[in-house]
């Protein structure tokens, strides 16, 4: 064997003083994506491409062997930037902890060896002309050397702006949660004004239909009585017997929520639940009685004379106060959420149809039922999993059937929930595009668990009951709405160009009916996206400096 004659040297005070200060071993910069605790981008991606008028996000992640105290983030160029730092939260399905929530907190205490996750976001004005921005990322705390990293966004104009005819979006707001949480009364003043920044947050996600709850808890979700509340929606509208035994209605509360919805620009259609409670239950008639100045509940049935009076007394008034306020052409009612008895739900949706024409009947349903209520039903908004049957999804076009989606505790892909990918929440829209559907339904978005901050999961998978979480000064992104609302931007950007085999291609991609085959992050695909905006841009140009009186373009 050879002898090895090398003879280390000790190591001076000198050599050792790096090890003696806390400094971060990684920092990476990164288009937006989930940066999980125990990991690290392989990569830094230091130059993105953004579009002029629209947000933009990226992601900042550090890590350091040492517990990091105070960490805060700051961004340093011509634009001006938002920095969250993005808390875990608990994931009791895999017992780890998953980033989730956009902190309202400036700074944040950091783990030894864990990844501390940022996200930067953009508000990029209009009307930006071609150009490369610098800016720098400088990383404080209280225990740990500064740190700087250096990242270029490349802005590139927005696509010449086209008409588009949007899909409708509807979430389901679960205002009796959101009171219970602030500890507010329902449809009080102040209840008002904490709703009405929740609603333009939707707005901002696209949402543009009106979920309205016509009567005593329409869906009577079957939960235990200590959990009743957890998916209790109250009634809007506020029915009663008079002195002489007729029904009557007050609509104070279903006016000034429509009203509402209607100036933050959510004004596509008012959706109304429902006459039949969902499961295989009766349904129950309660209303306010005057004679014994109390409420009362009545389970009955659809058949019954209880039934019949209440709700065509009902169905009149509603269809004459709806045409007084113009927006009877904007009504549809869910007459039984998912039914499990199409008979009983063609039943009750004759009843709307005799007293009030102009309402359309809709359900969230499987395509199959659908496809058996296919001579009384207008819209089916219709499973991609559970029951689908393309056959069914056939005929139900031929058949002049409006068809949009829905997802809720399944599929994994192409939803929201903990244990899916960002870029299925991403991608929402694009399978709404793609599939031909005419709107999205999401059945719950602020229906908070009382320990959502703690441990978040209850009775649905979770991520199933909310994608905005409560903040002291108003709603917080979680990534999956982030991520959501991203998809929406950039599907809207790909609608507005020219209709190449390229973009029909990105298109069936990432709106596939389907799991994805592909791991990119949704920063990933929306670089794609952006490339492609580019190109097109590009050749336009090249084709404008060759026609004399064209202004010339940039090239970046």
């Amino acid at each position: 064997m050879r002898k090895n004659n090398y003879k280390s040297k000790p190591l001076s005070e000198t050599d050792l003083a790096p090890h003696r200060i806390c400094q971060f071993e990684q920092l990476r910069i990164t288009s937006l994506d989930r940066i999980k605790v125990n990991q690290m981008p392989v990569e830094d991606n230091l130059e993105m491409l953004a579009v002029a008028g629209r947000r933009f996000s990226c992601v900042v992640s550090t890590r350091s062997r040492l517990p990091v105290k105070d960490l805060s983030l700051r961004v340093v160029g011509k634009i001006s930037c938002e920095v969250f730092p993005v808390e875990s939260v608990v994931f009791p399905e895999e017992a780890t902890l998953i980033p989730d929530l956009l902190s309202e907190k400036h700074s944040i205490n950091v783990a030894g060896n864990t990844t501390a996750m940022f996200l930067l976001i953009f508000n990029l004005p209009e009307n930006m002309e071609c150009q490369v921005l610098d800016f720098t990322v400088i990383t404080q705390s209280t225990t740990h050397r500064v740190c700087e990293k250096e990242f270029k966004l490349k802005i590139i104009p927005s696509p010449a702006s086209r008409e588009i005819i949007p899909s409708k979006i509807i979430f389901w707001p679960h205002w009796k949660r959101f009171a219970m949480h602030f500890k507010v009364k329902l449809w009080s003043e102040e209840f008002w004004s904490l709703a009405e920044s929740y609603l333009r947050e939707m707005a901002a996600g696209g949402m543009n239909v009106i979920m309205t709850s016509i009567n005593h808890d329409p869906f009577c979700y079957p939960l235990p009585e200590e959990y009743y509340e957890y998916n209790y929606y109250p009634p809007m509208i506020i029915w009663q017997k008079n002195l002489e035994g007729e029904f009557t209605f007050d609509f104070s509360i279903y006016d000034r929520y429509v009203e509402l919805n209607l100036a933050l620009g959510i004004n596509r259609e008012i959706e109304c639940h429902s006459l039949l409670p969902c499961k295989q239950q009766e349904p129950k008639i309660s209303y306010y009685d005057m004679v014994s100045k109390s409420m009362k509940t009545i389970e009955t049935i659809p058949e019954s004379q209880l039934y019949q009076e209440a709700w065509t007394a009902f169905l009149k008034a509603f269809i004459v106060h709806n045409r007084r306020r113009g927006w009877h052409n904007m009504l549809t009612i869910c007459p039984y959420d998912e039914p499990s008895n199409p008979q009983r739900f063609a039943e009750v949706a004759e009843l709307v149809k005799k007293f009030a024409p102009e309402i359309r009947i809709s359900a969230a349903l499987t395509s199959r039922v659908a496809l058996e209520l296919i001579n009384c039903i207008d819209i089916a908004t219709i499973h991609l999993d559970v029951g689908y049957d393309k056959d069914a999804v056939d005929k139900l076009r031929e058949s002049g059937v409006e068809l949009r989606w829905y997802n809720c505790c399944t599929p994994d892909w192409g939803n929201t929930l903990f244990n899916c990918e960002l870029i299925d929440a991403y991608r929402i829209s694009w399978i709404t595009e793609q599939g031909k559907y005419r709107g999205f339904l999401r059945w719950s978005i602020i229906g908070w668990p009382e320990s959502w901050n703690e441990n978040p999961g209850f009775n649905w998978p979770t991520g199933d009951t909310y994608l905005i979480a409560p903040g002291k000064s108003g709603p917080l992104e979680t990534l999956r709405w982030h991520a959501y609302r991203q998809g929406y931007q950039d599907l809207h950007l790909l609608l507005q160009l020219e209709l190449t085999p390229e973009v029909q291609y990105l298109l069936s991609e990432i709106g596939a009916n389907q799991a994805l085959d592909i791991t990119e992050s949704p920063g990933d695909f929306q670089q794609r996206l952006y490339n492609l905006i580019y190109r097109q841009q590009k050749n336009s140009m090249a084709f404008a400096a060759e026609q004399p009186g064209l202004p010339d373009m940039c090239n970046l």
